[in-house]
């Protein structure tokens, strides 16, 4: 939790009640097997992140994959590329899913001991991992298509 919530705070307590508050909110999530998927937009990055709320963990997961295919031969530089940059990374969170030669983010947000999750930290957790995939998208496709070595994919940040 960010901060202790005030009397008057949101809680959310399961991944329905979540459904309903994102379409009072103007939000239409599509409805998958346990998650929900809402498609967002930041500058020139579009995906849309998966939000999971098992039942047997305390926690809601945000995935979101990048649109990055990482051809075999690339995979070793990518997962060296992933590394440094989750290393620099204050919340770390990229993973290469080597099966299916995919990038993501992923960003578990522990909820509370009575299985709810402050509105507060929903919002907070869904932002950081809209940001930080938009902001590093570009560098780890560079190294997936072979345009930058891994070593360099910090420099390709800024």
């Amino acid at each position: 939790m960010t901060a202790d919530p005030p009397a008057d705070a949101a809680f959310i307590p399961s991944l329905d009640a979540l459904r309903r508050r994102l379409e009072d909110d103007g939000v239409s999530p599509i409805v998958e097997e346990g998650r929900l998927v809402v498609p967002v937009r930041k500058d020139d990055f579009e995906g849309a992140v998966a939000i999971l709320w098992p039942e047997r963990v305390n926690l809601v997961q945000f995935a979101l994959p990048l649109p990055i295919s990482v051809p075999e031969r690339r995979l070793a530089e990518v997962a060296l590329a992933i590394a440094r940059v989750n290393h620099a990374l204050m919340l770390p969170g990229f993973q290469l899913d080597a099966d299916r030669r995919l990038v993501y983010f992923r960003l578990n947000q522990p909820r509370l001991p009575d299985g709810t999750l402050w509105v507060e930290d929903l919002r907070g957790a869904f932002a950081a991992t809209v940001s930080t995939a938009a902001r590093h998208h570009r560098a780890l496709a560079a190294v997936a298509r072979g345009l930058l070595a891994s070593r360099d994919v910090l420099d390709a940040l800024g």
